[in-house]
């Protein structure tokens, strides 16, 4: 299975430099042991703007930075085999990979992967272990490790969380939390932890 990056955001949290070239590097290394391709989704201005994004990996460019749900859309329909999706502003460990690609061998259909988190950013609604809306402010709740496989999508939308509802993902709830930062401060709390 191919991994894509999504990394054609404007990160206008984090002084609007690309996350990619936070991340990239670590994750790397985990990333090829998992998947047989890994690919960089941005834009040719954000590319041009960065040239060491393009030294990372085989880049795919576009239309994209439009919403995360619209780029996911965008992508998924130019490739028909199943595909793995993940966001820039994550650090993964083996157990994430490990979960989700458990996840897809167990439903065979879109998935994520979720924990359990105080404070989270998006708290996840699900029946049955299918996504059916989610909902921001919760003080507990249940938040996905940014990482996904999907099979197929027939409705688009802008946010990504709302696409997901309208696709049907599965959600499998899991032990080992994903690191995710959208500003500077949260960056440098990250690479405490990673320590």
């Amino acid at each position: 299975m191919d991994l894509y990056i999504m990394a054609a955001g404007k990160s206008s949290r984090f002084s609007y430099e690309p996350k990619i070239l936070k991340t990239f590097e670590y994750n790397e290394k985990i990333f090829k042991k998992f998947f047989d391709n890994i690919y960089i989704v941005s834009t040719d201005d954000l590319l041009n703007k960065y040239p060491k994004i393009k030294t990372f990996s085989k880049a795919i460019t576009g239309d994209f930075g439009n919403g995360s749900g619209s780029d996911v859309f965008e992508l998924k329909r130019k490739i028909k085999k199943p595909i793995c999706v993940c966001w820039s502003d994550v650090f993964f460990n083996e157990q994430n990979i490990k979960d989700i690609l458990d996840a897809y061998k167990k439903y065979n259909k879109n998935c994520l992967t979720a924990t359990k988190r105080k404070n989270p950013y998006v708290s996840l609604i699900f029946e049955q272990n299918k996504l059916i809306g989610w909902t921001k402010g919760q003080n507990e709740g249940y938040q996905d490790n940014s990482i996904f496989i999907i099979k197929e999508l027939k409705e688009k939308n802008k946010e990504f969380l709302d696409l997901a509802v309208r696709n049907d993902f599965y959600v499998e709830i899991v032990k080992e939390k994903t690191l995710f930062f959208n500003t500077s401060e949260e960056y440098e709390k990250v690479l405490k932890e990673l320590k």
